[in-house]
């Protein structure tokens, strides 16, 4: 019920629109009551459009999004392009609804034209855009048991499974690989040639977690250190993405798992310590 509300906008315009198309002469349209009901409700689109648009915008820019930086661009992008069509539909409704002056123009097709616009760049950026995951890399958050999953018939005896865990280990130790904010499934693999389907079983078996919760652990790690340093005299959100992070919000979400604490609520405790 609370998630429907958020279509009451669309009803009302439905609404003006309907009893518009049955109760106007298009003949003389500006006399017909109804349709200056149908025209004032432009105001509407223009309300909704504005306030969803500045709401996501505050949103993106204060928490990010669990994703690719391009995905902030994109949601910015069509946010920007709601209120251009705003606007749009503020104009409609001064020059239809108020002053009632005809310049012959059509203002709407710009409106749909932004639309059009929007709809392209959404499939753009699922068909070229989108974080590229391996099959193995979703498969890990598709299982309804965690992360573990049956490898009965793979090839990765013990010993070498012993092997290849002490590789990832010593090199998530010796070196700050786990700080490149690129670094993949593919990349570690190509890295410590071990070929990825192992890779992936290692983590999930092995290590008991996905490939992206070992790396946030490390970086996490290398983050309370840099904050302990520095008895939290730091920008947090310098910090989320020179440690790898892509967004801030997948820097939170791992940073309070591992302390409990928001990163922001961590350096208070930080400050106070050192007072």
């Amino acid at each position: 019920m609370k998630q429907s509300l958020h279509l009451a906008p669309f009803f009302l315009f439905a609404v003006f629109f309907t009893i518009a198309y049955f109760g106007t002469d298009m003949n003389n349209p500006w006399e017909s009551t109804s349709f200056k009901y149908y025209q004032n409700s432009f105001i509407v689109i223009a309300i909704s459009l504005l306030s969803y648009s500045i709401y996501i915008i505050r949103r993106v820019w204060r928490f990010g999004v669990d994703d690719k930086p391009s995905t902030e661009s994109l949601i910015l992008s069509i946010a920007a392009i709601y209120i251009l069509i705003s606007l749009i539909t503020s104009l409609t409704f001064v020059v239809w609804g108020v002053v009632y002056f005809d310049m012959g123009i059509d203002y709407r097709l710009f409106a749909y034209a932004l639309l059009l616009f929007s709809a392209i760049a959404i499939v753009w950026y699922w068909v070229f855009g989108r974080d590229n995951k391996t099959t193995d890399e979703l498969n890990e958050f598709a299982q309804p048991n965690g992360y573990l999953r049956s490898y009965t018939h793979s090839a990765l005896s013990e010993t070498l499974a012993i092997t290849y865990k002490d590789r990832i280990t010593s090199c998530f130790n010796d070196t700050t690989i786990y700080l490149d904010s690129n670094l993949s499934l593919e990349l570690l693999a190509k890295d410590l040639q071990i070929p990825k389907h192992y890779l992936s079983q290692l983590f999930n078996v092995y290590f008991k977690k996905s490939f992206h919760s070992f790396v946030a652990e490390y970086r996490i790690k290398y983050v309370l250190e840099l904050l302990n340093t520095n008895n939290g005299r730091l920008k947090i959100e310098s910090l989320a993405y020179s440690c790898g992070f892509n967004s801030k919000t997948s820097f939170n979400r791992y940073f309070k798992e591992k302390t409990g604490f928001t990163p922001s609520a961590y350096q208070v405790q930080l400050n106070r310590q050192s007072a």
